[in-house]
């Protein structure tokens, strides 16, 4: 007499799977946020330095891994309505405004708060901003 009680090993294998991605991604996650940007491995930071005054120059320190950046901005109020320097400008040389880390303050940016920010590594859609220098004096 046969055995008609079989047992698949396609899902036996698929939970196998299942599990050892998990497992990974578990190790991802705790490897993530249990990193230190001081030791220049983790999620990015970025910080500027440098005297807000128009013409002076300001620089973006970036540590940690990231995608790309900084890319510049200012607002009014230094809380909302944050205007990226590349359309504020209409620049279509996005180098003059993205990837570089020493700016000159233009003119048009007296009385104005700015900050940087970018890209990290792992996602387009989590940015990193630096922290808010201003407002810029004449």
């Amino acid at each position: 007499m046969k055995n008609t009680n079989k047992v698949s090993k396609i899902p036996v294998l698929g939970l196998a799977v299942i599990a050892a991605i998990a497992f990974t991604l578990a190790l991802t996650a705790c490897d993530f946020l249990s990193n230190n940007d001081d030791d220049g491995k983790g999620p990015g930071k970025v910080t500027i330095s440098g005297t807000p005054k128009v013409g002076e120059k300001i620089t973006a320190k970036i540590s940690g891994e990231y995608l790309s950046g900084p890319r510049w901005e200012s607002s009014d109020n230094g809380v909302d309505n944050w205007q990226d320097w590349i359309s504020k400008y209409n620049s279509t040389d996005t180098s003059d405004f993205t990837n570089n880390k020493v700016m000159t303050i233009p003119s048009s940016e007296e009385g104005k708060f700015i900050r940087a920010w970018i890209y990290l590594n792992w996602s387009y859609d989590s940015a990193v901003y630096s922290n808010i220098i201003g407002p810029v004096q004449p």
